[in-house]
């Protein structure tokens, strides 16, 4: 449909043209220069709208094809970050998990202190076996 508009516009255009110029160069028998000078700013008007309306069309086809990618884009760095906030959150849940595991081992000393408690250099320092298990069980939480 669009291109059918097109294509009236660019023969009534070639009409009014040629019309004109007949009547410039005095090819066509006008009974005064009224009609020259009334056709005129018609021509004009016409061939303007014509040769002004094809390069705004294609300016707003890539304005809008841009508009578009940047949606896309916009929309993917949403997924992005959504799926790297999942990622953080499962980290911190495995990193909690692996904290409580290691505490197992040690379960009166505070978290804060849970470096030094394990390390023997704390009081009520754990048995060395139990912080092999419960290292052993914090490493699996952290690799799962």
């Amino acid at each position: 449909m669009d291109n059918i508009k097109s294509w009236i516009v660019v023969i009534l255009t070639a009409i009014f043209v040629a019309c004109y110029v007949a009547a410039l160069f005095g090819w066509q028998a006008t009974p005064n220069d009224k009609i020259v000078t009334t056709l005129a700013p018609i021509v004009a008007v016409i061939i303007g709208y014509f040769f002004g309306r094809m390069p705004s069309e294609k300016i707003e086809n890539s304005l809008t094809q841009q508009a578009n990618q940047r949606g896309v884009e916009a929309q993917h760095a949403r997924e992005a970050q959504s799926a790297a906030e999942l990622r953080g959150t499962a980290l911190q849940q495995k990193v909690n998990d692996a904290v409580h595991a290691l505490s197992g081992s040690a379960p009166h000393a505070p978290v804060g202190d849970l470096a030094i408690t394990l390390s023997g250099a704390g009081p009520g320092a754990p048995d060395a076996a139990d912080v092999r298990r419960a290292t052993v069980s914090a490493l699996k939480i952290l690799q799962s």
